[in-house]
Parts: structure tokens; sequence; C-alpha cells
């Protein structure tokens, strides 16, 4: 006597709700998936580049030398 696939006794029944889940599940994905797509084209755009004009040429400071240290006092031997 062969059993019928649905009265097999160690398989689980059936979920009820499962089809309707799986396609909201996949409405979200399609709805993130186009919030990211126009929200990554939104800031899409070539930065301005800003432009400065050199009227005089920065002169060459010079580094002040420090003081030389003052002599150590010789001790009598």
């Amino acid at each position: 006597m062969i059993r019928k696939n649905s009265e097999y006794p160690l398989q689980p029944p059936r979920e009820r709700g499962t089809g309707r889940a799986f396609a909201f599940a996949l409405v979200m994905h399609a709805l993130l998936g186009f919030f990211l797509y126009h929200g990554i084209q939104w800031q899409n755009s070539t930065p301005a580049g800003a432009e400065a004009e050199l009227w005089t040429e920065v002169p060459d400071t010079a580094i002040p030398r420090p003081p030389p240290p003052p002599p150590v006092p010789v001790a009598p031997a």
C-alpha cells in the first residue's frame, strides 16, 4: 500500500499566508531599492570647483636664530 504525500506524518503542515508574506516582502524590497536608487541619484551632481587668484607671492620669512647660551664660568682648580 502506497501512502499519499499529504498523509506522511513527518511533513509539517502548510502555514497560511506564506504567499502573501512573500509578496509583501518582495514589494517592500522593491520600494527600498527604488528609494535608495533615487536617494543616491539625487546627490549625484558634480561639485562646483573653487578658484583663488594669487596677487603676490608670500615672502619667505627668515627664522631668527636663538641667542647663543651664556658661557659657563670656569671654576678655579
